[in-house]
This record gives C-alpha cells, sequence and structure tokens, in this order.
C-alpha cells in the first residue's frame, strides 16, 4: 500500500510540475533578461553562442556592450516578431518578449538560407480543396513534414477526457507505424496543455543535450522567472525521459484549437540526430496551423449541421402522426413505432409517464428503471446520457447484456415524464501506444524517488467491457428534441420551429471572428425576433496567395430554405476565391445563383485586405455600401456595380479600392442595422453615420456594440442583423 501511495503522490507531483518557470533553457539559444537595459538575468550558455563570458554580462548595462550592440534594436520591434541581428558571433534570429516589467530577448543562430516563405505559399495551395476532417488533417502532416524535414508527423486528436488518437501520420516507409493507436490523458498534463494557451508552438531540437541554467542577480528571480512566452524554455527530465524511450531525437508539437478548446495537436518527431527548424520556419508553421484551424471548424460545423439537420428530420418523421387530429397520445404513438428505438441506435426503451411505465423491446428490470429515473430527476438536470451505468450502481453491472447505457430526455419541467434508451454493452478491444497504465517509480541513490515514463510504445491491447456505445451529440440533441416535442403537445406548446432554427442558424454561422493577421476584427449578429433562421452571413477567407478576403451577405427570406442558400453561396465563395482572381469571383456567384438557384436573390460585399498598403478592394452586389469612420467622421463608400446576385447576367462587377488612414475602421452591415418601417434608406443611412462618428475612436468590438445600441438594433429590428468592423493595425502593432 505504501508503495502505491508514493506512485499517487509521485503522478500528483508530475501534474503539478512548474515548467513555466524551469529556471533554465534549452542550450540552442541564449536568453538575456533586462531590466530597464540592464542584464538581470542571462543564461550560462553564452560563451558557447556568442563567445562572451556569462558571469561578466550579469548585472551589466547592454548599452556598454560592443559585441552585443546589434541586439539593442530588437527591443524596437514588436513583441514575438523575429529579427535579424548580426553581431561579432555571427547572424541571429533574436525576439523580445515583455512580462512582468521585465523584457526577455531569445537569440537563436540562423540558417544560411531560408525558403520559409517561398514554401509556405505552395504548402497552404492544398488545404483550400479539403473538404472533410480527416483529408485535411492528412494535408496538415503532409505540409508540416514538407516544411520541416521531421521523420515522422502525427496529427492526433483529443476526447473528451484529454485521452489522444492519432487520426493521421506523415512518416515515410514508417508509415502507418502509430496511425489509430490511443494515448492517455497523462501523457501531457493538465499545466503542460495550458501552456498551449500561451504559445501554440513548442520545439525540442535535442533531446539529449543538457539544460543551460539562467544566472540572474538574484535567487528570488531564478526561481520566479516565468518563461511561458519563451520558445527555448527547458523541458522537463521526465518529458524528455519519455522522448528517448519513444526513440526521438528531436521533437516538436504545435496546438489546433477550434473553438477556443485545445481540440489536437501535430507532434514531430526525428529520429535520427538534432533537428532544428528556423524561427522563421516555426512562424510560417503557426500560420499553416491557424490556416488548419480556420478550415477544421468551418468543416466540423458543416459535419455537425448536416447530423443535425438528418435527426431532425427523422425526428419529424417519428413525430409527424403525432400532429395528426385525433391521434392517440404521443406516449403510444411512439411505443408503436420501431423507428423509436431505430432512431437512436438503441434495443430497448420506456416510456415514463404519471401513471406508469411502458417498457419497449429489450429492457432491464422495471424496479431498476425506475430507480434511475428517480436519481435523474433527484439530480435536477433535464437529459442524461452515460454509456457505463455500472459506474453509478453496481445494481446495473448484472444487466450489462440487455442495458449498460441509458440515454434519458425529460418531457415535462415537473420531471415526472421522461423518455429513456438503452443499448447492451459493446466488447471492444482499444489500441494503445504502450501500456497506458505504466507507472514506475526509480529510486535515485541519495535523492528522492522519480516517476519513469513508460518505455514500450509498442501496440497495447485493452479489452473493454460493461460499457455500451457512446451517445453522439448529435443523438443527445436529437434526443432532446423529441422530448421538447413530446412535452410541447402534451402541454399544448408549439415552439419547437424556433428552437431548432436557432440550432441551425448557430452551425451556419462563425462562433466568433477569427485571427486576420495586422487586422483587428470584430462581427456581430443578431437573429430577427420574428423567425431565428435569417438570410444573414459573413465569412473570412485566407488566399494561399493575396490575403484575406471577408465576405458578408444576405438571402432574401427566412427559414431553412433560406439558410440552405446562405451555406451554398458560402462555399462556393470560398472555392471561387481559391480558384481565380479576386475581381471575378462576384460574376462566378452571380452565375451559379442565376443557374442553380433561380428563384434566390441575395445581396453581398467582398472585401479584399492588404495590410502592407493598408488598402481593402472591395466590390458588392445589390448590398448596402460599407462605410468608414475614423478622426475625420465617417463616409460611405460606393462601388459602380449594384444588383443583386441573380438578378441578370450583364453588365460584370467590378470592384473599387480604397486607403484606410491610422485609426479608419471600415464596417460592413446587412440592411436589417439600418432599415425601418416609414423611414427610407437615406434616413437610415443617415443616422448610422451619426452613430459611427460619435464612437470612431472605441476598438472594433466597442464599436460593434455601440452600432447596435445607438440604432436599435436589439430591440427595434425584425430583420436578422450582422455587423463587421475591420481596422489595420499601425505598423507598430503588426505581430
Amino acid at each position: 500500500m505504501a508503495e502505491a501511495l508514493d506512485l499517487v503522490a509521485l503522478v500528483a507531483s508530475c501534474e503539478d510540475e512548474p515548467i513555466h518557470t524551469p529556471g533554465s533553457v534549452q542550450p540552442h539559444g541564449v536568453l538575456l533578461v533586462l531590466d530597464n537595459g540592464r542584464m538581470v538575468g542571462v543564461s550560462a550558455n553564452c560563451q558557447a553562442l556568442l563567445g562572451l563570458d556569462s558571469s561578466l554580462l550579469l548585472g551589466a548595462s547592454l548599452a556598454n556592450i560592443g559585441p552585443l550592440a546589434a541586439i539593442a534594436g530588437v527591443l524596437d520591434a514588436p513583441e514575438g516578431e523575429v529579427v535579424l541581428v548580426t553581431c561579432a558571433a555571427g547572424r541571429f534570429e533574436a525576439v523580445q518578449h515583455a512580462f512582468g516589467g521585465l523584457v526577455l530577448v531569445e537569440l537563436e543562430p540562423a540558417p544560411e538560407d531560408d525558403l520559409a516563405h517561398d514554401r509556405l505559399h505552395k504548402a497552404l495551395r492544398g488545404f483550400h480543396g479539403s473538404t472533410d476532417v480527416l483529408g485535411l488533417i492528412a494535408q496538415t502532416a503532409r505540409t508540416v513534414q514538407e516544411l520541416t524535414g521531421f521523420d515522422r508527423v502525427l496529427v492526433y486528436r483529443f476526447d473528451d477526457d484529454w485521452t489522444g488518437q492519432v487520426i493521421a501520420e506523415s512518416a515515410g516507409s514508417r508509415n502507418g507505424e502509430f496511425l489509430g493507436l490511443r494515448f492517455p490523458a497523462s501523457d501531457i498534463p493538465p499545466q503542460a496543455r495550458a501552456m498551449y494557451d500561451t504559445a501554440a508552438l513548442r520545439l525540442i531540437p535535442d533531446t539529449t543535450t543538457a539544460a543551460s541554467p539562467v544566472l540572474t542577480v538574484d535567487a528570488g528571480l531564478a526561481r520566479t522567472l516565468d518563461m511561458s512566452l519563451v520558445s527555448l524554455r527547458s523541458v522537463s527530465p521526465i518529458h524528455l525521459r519519455y522522448l528517448q524511450n519513444m526513440g526521438v531525437a528531436a521533437s516538436m508539437s504545435i496546438a489546433l484549437f477550434v473553438g477556443g478548446r485545445l481540440w489536437g495537436l501535430v507532434s514531430c518527431h526525428h529520429l535520427v540526430g538534432p533537428l532544428r527548424p528556423s524561427r522563421s520556419v516555426r512562424d510560417a508553421l503557426d500560420l499553416v496551423a491557424r490556416t488548419s484551424e480556420t478550415i477544421l471548424a468551418a468543416l466540423l460545423a458543416s459535419e455537425s449541421a448536416a447530423a443535425h439537420v438528418a435527426f431532425v428530420h427523422r425526428v419529424d418523421e417519428l413525430t409527424e402522426p403525432m400532429w395528426r387530429d385525433n391521434s392517440p397520445a404521443p406516449e403510444l404513438v411512439l411505443a408503436q413505432s420501431d423507428l423509436f428505438l431505430r432512431l437512436f441506435e438503441a434495443t430497448g426503451a420506456a416510456i415514463v409517464t404519471g401513471g406508469g411505465c411502458q417498457l419497449v423491446g429489450a429492457c432491464p428490470p422495471l424496479a431498476l428503471v425506475q430507480k434511475l429515473v428517480a436519481s435523474t430527476r433527484d439530480a435536477g438536470t433535464s437529459h442524461v446520457a452515460i454509456d457505463d451505468l455500472g459506474s453509478i450502481d453496481a445494481e446495473w453491472s448484472g444487466h450489462a447484456a440487455v442495458a449498460a447505457g441509458a440515454l434519458g430526455v425529460r418531457i415535462d419541467p415537473s420531471g415526472e415524464r421522461w423518455l429513456f434508451w438503452f443499448r447492451p454493452e459493446t466488447r471492444e478491444v482499444i489500441r494503445w501506444g504502450g501500456d497506458p497504465t505504466w507507472k514506475v517509480a526509480t529510486i535515485v541513490p541519495g535523492g528522492p524517488p522519480q516517476l519513469d515514463p513508460r518505455s514500450s510504445f509498442a501496440e497495447y491491447l485493452q479489452n473493454v467491457e460493461g460499457r455500451s456505445t457512446p451517445w453522439s451529440a448529435e443523438q443527445v440533441s436529437a434526443g432532446r428534441l423529441l422530448g421538447d416535442r413530446v412535452a410541447e403537445l402534451t402541454a399544448g406548446r408549439a415552439r419547437l420551429r424556433a428552437e431548432l432554427a436557432a440550432t441551425l442558424q448557430r452551425t451556419l454561422m462563425l462562433a466568433q471572428f477569427p485571427l486576420v493577421p495586422d487586422v483587428d476584427g470584430a462581427a456581430r449578429y443578431l437573429p430577427s425576433r420574428n423567425d431565428p433562421i435569417g438570410g444573414d452571413w459573413y465569412d473570412v477567407f485566407f488566399r494561399p496567395m493575396g490575403g484575406p478576403v471577408i465576405a458578408i451577405g444576405d438571402v432574401a427570406g427566412h427559414g431553412l430554405a433560406v439558410a440552405a442558400t446562405m451555406a451554398q453561396l458560402r462555399h462556393a465563395t470560398r472555392a471561387y476565391l481559391v480558384e481565380g482572381p479576386f475581381g471575378q469571383t462576384m460574376n462566378r456567384l452571380n452565375a451559379l445563383v442565376l443557374t442553380l438557384l433561380p428563384t434566390e436573390l441575395a445581396t453581398v460585399v467582398l472585401v479584399a485586405l492588404d495590410p502592407e498598403t493598408n488598402t481593402a478592394e472591395f466590390v458588392r452586389a445589390g448590398h448596402v455600401p460599407p462605410i468608414v469612420t475614423g478622426p475625420f467622421g465617417a463616409r460611405l463608400l460606393d462601388a459602380q456595380t449594384n444588383r443583386p446576385l441573380g438578378v441578370d447576367h450583364s453588365p460584370p462587377f467590378t470592384s473599387a479600392r480604397v486607403t484606410l488612414q491610422p485609426d479608419e475602421t471600415l464596417i460592413l452591415y446587412t440592411d436589417g442595422l439600418i432599415e425601418r418601417r416609414a423611414e427610407t434608406l437615406d434616413a437610415g443611412l443617415d443616422r448610422l453615420l451619426r452613430a459611427a462618428t460619435s464612437a470612431s475612436s472605441a476598438s472594433v468590438n466597442e464599436l460593434c456594440d455601440h452600432l447596435i445600441r445607438e440604432l436599435g438594433a436589439d430591440v427595434n429590428t425584425n430583420d436578422d442583423v450582422t455587423i463587421v468592423a475591420l481596422r489595420f493595425r499601425s505598423p507598430s502593432n503588426h505581430r
């Protein structure tokens, strides 16, 4: 028992390891810590890389060290931007970070030549052709390998419990060695996952070299110096042993985020000798990852929307008989329908009403069902989805062959009426990359025990029993939808369409304005008070060449058909922007609407941004004109061609160009923001210009909220409203 307690304590200490304050750096670069120009901390490897004695640098002023004079220019560069500097010891890639009143400068030897920028554009061209998640992820793995030369690149996706599964692998002749394997959550402790929120890329160019300590003017600084932003930050010894056990000589990982949550990692392994991609290559990889994230989020949203719609159609089929005049009670209709079980891939179900419990198909004993209903009701939840009933009550273990998992939804506010579905256990074999339960402590002479990472990553098979196939998010959503429908029928309510519409609208709109390099952007969407599904949409597209394009549009009407048209226009816009010149995109969209959607009418504005010149090229089709607001007031922008998509074939759409001055903001919007009954469009535009002028100095987020308040879009409109605000960052703020 004592040994077990020691292992538990060691695992806990591993998860609490302060990896953000290691007090040392990896030896391939130098760290300088400056306080008002005085070097209060330097890494001990200055002699090896700079030819300067670290102890003599400590406490000295940077301005007084001649061989380091060129480094002073780094302090004027934007934080995190790579700057090439030449000093007596050679050429270095340098970056600076500000933290807690200190400036941390990192120096790494620069490569002789670096073609990362040229290779990047070639690599990105393949991304926008991806039409499914696995294809996109495989493309990401290949691109990272091509840009870096790592022997093996894996992409693994996190589950809700932070276990990961390899879903793509690019490894040449060794391809497929890790594909499909799972890795336990303990491989990446919580504090290591949290570090990716600060620094999305982590490089370990040599897993065998010793860390170089950071010498400081006082011991307190050495213990508390936060290196979260420092890419040279040294590596946990446990993680180094883990990599060495895997046969990895150099490693790099890149985080992938979806919806603000860590979704997965691109994990790179070099098997023979060190490998150090340059800073500029790593900057290119960051753009690759962010591009992959943007497309990944769109694909996941599209897949989710399609699955939701499919389930909704089946729920419609199941509930349609309930709406007929003189139909029997909804519970009787459900009990007599095979679809009631097939919809949720269940083998049994229970319909619990105030008058009793009706069992359908293969079910556990009635007493056990009633016990489950009582515990679920007492928990105060409206639904429950569990795939291991035996873990909550041992009594269920004896009935796993009939009911190992359950999905339940409440069908009245009191909690007396429920629908439950049951699934039997699904015995399966999980393929792990090594034994996930491995926990061994090594006794170090004269020191405390140390936790050893597992030494084998050979496929380890784990037999799992007593669990059912998990309930998918779409099945849970469909179950709740069905429960709501039954509740509506029973209580005489009719809220279904509004709830379904709101769900579908959220899947078709961006959750938040994505990151656009050198541009501050914000967006707001407000659904109509009368119909949650409107025709408004906006999107941000990243072209392989030519920079970002922002689109905002409005399909006439409301409802599911309008949402489908909106989705087609968004996907078509992305395809046309990738395949052809910006100026031809609107003409191709118009031809699409005329040919494939002849009954539809839509307005669109496309804006191509060029942060290098602070210009925006825009073309609009029947849409309300963009405006620009700044210190000198607000003004309308206009393009020559101004007719909606789907009206006629000629003349061609033409674009216009505008240069945005410092502190000017470009505002795109839909007509729901300004149109009001008994008011002309010009009057609405005048109100918009006045409102924009009064808040021209506000941030883009504040400006969006201000326009909504001032124009009463949150209370007065019967149409949906979309606003997008864009502002180029000043050169000093470029990242």
